[in-house]
């Protein structure tokens, strides 16, 4: 069993998960907010429409996937990211390429985030760095808002997942001198049985 997979780890994971889930719900409100706001912008309008059911339906299936630590592949990992970078592809052939704000707007968070709880700081680098880059390739031009948000993307990310590797490190090491407690404790309660 590798450090990663221990109850310890898992339980620190599936914490983060949770708190991820309510993220979701709070950066989709306000995607599907803001997508209902501008569907003017949309061409065709019902494209908005569109978009909007992907992102409620994908947090839903998300928040119900990311609760089980069996459910937590590769697989889940992958498509979460390839949904919020579909959601920005789609950006320009929805919205035109003179396009303000991208689709999914803050809700690629979700996904930056559990790459980077799940694969730690590299997982959250190599998201962060995949959604930025996606993100400035599509646009006509880019002012200091837009580099500034790629830029967060790509620090958040690693950061976050050193963050989520420094607990998962700290609850492994508490454990491990749990049990350390434990033995030294059971050969002294032995000692004195002995004596």
């Amino acid at each position: 069993m590798s450090a990663w997979t221990s109850p310890a780890a898992i339980e620190v994971e599936s914490r983060l998960f949770r708190a991820l889930a309510v993220l979701r719900v709070v950066v989709l409100v306000n995607a599907v907010g803001l997508t209902i706001y501008r569907a003017a912008n949309f061409d065709p309008p019902a494209a908005a429409l569109v978009c909007a059911l992907v992102m409620v339906g994908w947090t839903a299936f998300a928040v119900w996937a990311y609760a089980a630590p069996a459910r937590r592949t590769a697989v889940l990992v992958g498509a979460d990211l390839a949904i919020a970078l579909g959601l920005m592809l789609v950006t320009p052939l929805v919205k035109g390429p003179g396009f303000q704000a991208s689709v999914p707007g803050f809700w690629v968070s979700g996904a930056l985030l559990a790459c980077a709880i799940h694969y730690r700081w590299l997982g959250g680098l190599l998201a962060g760095v995949a959604l930025a880059t996606v993100d400035l390739v599509l646009r006509q031009e880019i002012d200091q808002s837009i580099y500034g948000n790629a830029f967060l993307l790509v620090i958040g990310g690693p950061v976050v997942g050193y963050m989520c590797e420094s607990v998962q490190r700290m609850a492994l090491e508490r454990d491990e001198a749990q049990r350390t407690a434990a033995r030294a404790e059971e050969r002294a309660r032995l000692a004195r049985a002995v004596h």
